[in-house]
This record gives C-alpha cells, sequence and structure tokens, in this order.
C-alpha cells in the first residue's frame, strides 16, 4: 500500500507486515476489536510527532499552580494543563484522584484522554535528587549543573547535553564519563579535549575526530 504522507506530502510504503503488526496489537474492549487504522503520516513524520510531545531543552518562565509563584518550567505558559512546583506536586498537599472522570463509551476514547490531560497537573521539570542544578532539565542525580540536559551523576558542567558521568565540561553533546572537554561530541572516557568528536580514551588533545 502506498500512502502520501499528510504532514510532508512525501510518498511512503505501507507493508504488509505494518499491517499484520497493527492488527495485532489492535485492542478489544468488551469482546470487541478496535482495529488500529493504517498511518497517514510517513515515519518520519510520525518520528517528529513522537518526540515532539516534549522539548527537554527548552524551559520556560512561568507561573506556578495554585500560588501563581514564578517558575522555570519545560511548558510554556499557554499550556492547556496546571504546572505545579516539583516540591509541591510530590507533596501530600493535593490529591490527583480529585481528577478522575467518568468514561463514556459514546465518545472517542482520544478525546477524553485529552480532556483529562488538560486538566490534571504536571510538575515543572523533570529533576531528582540534585543540589544547584535549577537551570536544567532531564537530569539526576547530579550537583552544579547550568543548563544541561539529559544527564546523570554529572558535576560541574554548563549548556550541555547528555554528559552523563562528566566533570567540568562545557558545550559538550553525548560525553560521557569525562573530564575539562569543550565543545566536544561523542566522546567517552575523555580528559581536557577542545573540539573533538567521537573519540576515546583520550587526553590532552584538540581536534580529534
Amino acid at each position: 500500500m502506498t500512502r502520501s504522507c499528510a504532514q510532508c506530502n512525501q510518498t511512503f510504503v505501507i507493508t504488509a507486515s505494518d499491517l499484520a503488526f497493527l492488527d495485532q496489537v489492535s485492542p478489544s474492549i468488551a469482546g470487541k476489536k478496535y482495529t488500529i487504522p493504517p498511518p497517514t503520516h510517513c515515519p518520519s513524520c510520525r518520528l517528529r510527532r513522537r518526540l515532539a510531545f516534549r522539548c527537554h531543552t527548552a524551559l520556560f518562565s512561568r507561573p506556578a499552580w495554585p500560588n501563581g509563584q514564578t517558575i522555570l518550567a519545560m511548558y510554556p505558559e499557554t499550556a492547556p494543563f496546571p504546572v505545579m512546583r516539583n516540591e509541591d506536586y510530590f507533596a501530600d498537599t493535593w490529591d490527583a484522584l480529585d481528577y478522575g472522570q467518568a468514561i463514556s463509551f459514546e465518545k472517542s476514547f482520544f478525546s477524553q484522554f485529552a480532556e483529562l490531560s488538560a486538566r490534571v497537573p504536571r510538575y515543572a521539570r523533570i529533576s531528582i535528587r540534585n543540589e544547584n542544578c535549577d537551570f536544567s532539565n532531564n537530569v539526576s542525580n547530579n550537583k552544579d549543573l547550568y543548563l544541561v540536559f539529559a544527564t546523570s551523576n554529572a558535576e560541574h558542567c554548563m549548556y550541555s547535553e547528555n554528559v552523563w558521568g562528566s566533570k567540568d565540561c562545557v558545550e559538550c553533546t553525548n560525553v560521557l564519563e569525562s573530564e575539562r572537554c569543550y565543545d566536544c561530541t561523542m566522546c567517552f572516557r575523555c580528559y581536557n579535549l577542545q573540539s573533538s568528536e567521537f573519540s576515546e580514551n583520550c587526553s590532552d588533545s584538540y581536534w580529534l575526530s
């Protein structure tokens, strides 16, 4: 089966195995099978839509719910749902069951899920067990980070993404278990590199590739 993407108008192919998989994962409710229809978007546009639900490198200043305190969050002020400070979200001051709603089998599941999603509060940032990392997101077990994203067990890093287990790194992407690196990409277990990429177990170097 060949279709034109509803997003980019590129032609893409839906194979027999794709249709078989959709049939296999189609849910059955109360004895009735609800078949998942073939996709209307090409694989690339479907991937973009899956990734677009949250951009963890974007942070917004916005009021928190319910007290209006200004916070830094991964959701803009235009988001339809309330956003809480992490400390308030994980406290016992509110009850998520208050937002429950009855299911109607006369309405689309996804429309009801969207309605529920627009009412239930969410926490401001993905941040767990960090110290002095207020301007970072999707981080855990870190210390002294500034504008660092998707990282764990790092210290003293800035303007970076995915620098797991690294220290004193600046403007790096996918630099793991490294130290004192600047402007590096895809470097592992390195020390004191600058403007390098695809390097492993290297030290005191510039412009490696």
